[in-house]
Formats: C-alpha cells, structure tokens, sequence
C-alpha cells in the first residue's frame, strides 16, 4: 500500500507507522511503501481537528486521515484498520467517513495483575502487542494493581521478580517510548505511584 506521510516526523510518527506495517503484514495484506505521489493513504496531522481527534475522508482514490495531534492520528490509523478490507492485492476502507474526537478526556484500561490472570502470567510480548490495540482503540492510560496478597511482603522474591517483570524500560526501550507517548501524557497529570500495597497509574487533576 503506497502511503504519503504529511507531517514532522517523530518517534511517535514512526511507531504509528510500524503499527500500520505490521496489521497489515497480519492480516495478508500488500506491503507499505511511503511515497511522494500516487498514494493511496495519506497520513497528515491538522491542529484544527483537535486534541486527540482524527478525521477519515477521501483523497482522490484512496483516503486521507488527520490527526489532531499524534495520538489523534494514531486512533484515526486504527479505526481506518478496523474499517478496511484487506487482501495481498489490495486495501479498501469501508468504514464511516468524517470527524471523530473522543468523549471522555481519559480513556483507560484496568491490568490486575493478580490470581494468575492473562495480566499476571502472560508473556510481555502478548501484554505489549494488548496494550498497542488499547491504543489504536484510543485508551490513553493504564492502571496496574500490584496485588500483594501472593506474596509474604514487598521484598519476598517473587514479589520483586513481579516488580521487575513491570519495569519494560529495561527490557523493551522501544516499547517504553510507545508507552510515554501514548499514556503517560493523558490530558490530566499522569502519576506513577508506588507503595507496599500498590502500584498502579493514577489520574489526578
């Protein structure tokens, strides 16, 4: 798929890229190749649209979709993917057309991490790819319960093992990144806190 990208880019242009090779790897589809002219998607962010907002509509043959900021267009690329047709040959959108911003400022997503849950015992590589669709859906934060109901206190080992498995700086930087961009920055302050008993994102005015 030939797609033109109208907009500076950053880390946060280039992981919504890779997101968009990569579903459309998945689901058969054609290669993307970023081009001048001919496009068949273009890709640009508009200030006008608003914070968060995206808007899809046609452009020529193809489709334009714009972000009112980088996690706007982010959200507008995955509900383009979810509204798409897609085979090796070709891509079609027959999703609706016009300008879409969210409702609610915070849009977030529970991860108790405990009873042995997907949460608690799934490889990092499936939560990370999770937490990608949580953001093309347009989740924008992220509340973890660090349960300590398993383990005999903080400093038992599998309690700090659980703590190490949280810290994805250390094992994925690239990911982390993702993870700044899209739900750290909510339109609330975001703050990490931790004690004995918790560890989970808080949204706080």
């Amino acid at each position: 798929m030939r797609i033109a990208v109208q907009a500076v880019n950053t880390p946060m242009m280039e992981t919504t890229l890779a997101l968009l090779r990569r579903k459309m790897a998945e689901r058969g589809g054609p290669e993307v190749q970023i081009v001048a002219d001919g496009a068949e998607l273009v890709l640009g962010i508009e200030a006008s649209e608003g914070a968060e907002a995206f808007s899809i509509a046609r452009e020529g043959a193809g489709w334009r979709v714009c972000g009112g900021d980088a996690r706007g267009l982010l959200y507008g690329v995955g509900k383009f993917l979810r509204g798409c047709r897609i085979s090796a040959a070709s891509v079609s959108y027959t999703g609706p057309l016009g300008t879409f911003s969210p409702t609610l400022a915070v849009r977030g997503m529970y991860f108790a991490t405990h009873f042995h849950n997907f949460y608690h015992d799934a490889p990092l590589e499936k939560i990370e790819r999770y937490v990608e669709d949580l953001a093309l859906w347009g989740c924008n934060a992220l509340s973890v319960w660090f349960d300590m109901h398993h383990y005999t206190g903080i400093d038992d080992p599998a309690a700090q093992a659980m703590i190490a498995r949280g810290h994805v700086k250390d094992k994925d930087e690239a990911f982390a990144k993702f993870l700044a961009c899209i739900f750290w920055p909510t339109a609330s302050k975001t703050v990490l806190e931790y004690s004995h008993s918790t560890w989970r994102t808080c949204i706080t005015t």
